[in-house]
């Protein structure tokens, strides 16, 4: 894959899960990642898909930091009722 032989900057969105934190120790330790940020529910700032707003508020928070090169959406969303979250929200943090 191209993007990873060179410096990239990567943003794991539900990194406080199982597969969300592997991503993350993965990615830190590799050599071309010059920069891996994670954010959940309880980071700052967080984001839970169950909370609209926390949408808009972290999107707006990831927009003051340089562009991700790469980003992974390792959320879960359970057994809730997602349907409520529009795509233009999803959008806003991709």
């Amino acid at each position: 894959m191209t993007l990873l032989q060179k410096p990239f900057r990567a943003l794991v969105i539900g990194s406080s899960g199982t597969i969300g934190s592997a991503l993350v120790s993965a990615l830190q330790m590799h050599s071309n990642c010059a920069e891996v940020m994670g954010i959940h529910r309880g980071s700052i700032p967080s984001i839970d898909y169950a909370d609209p707003s926390t949408i808009a508020t972290a999107a707006e928070a990831l927009a003051a930091h340089r562009p991700f090169d790469l980003i992974i959406n390792a959320t879960a969303t359970g057994l809730g009722d997602t349907s409520p979250i529009s795509k233009e929200q999803l959008k806003a943090i991709a």
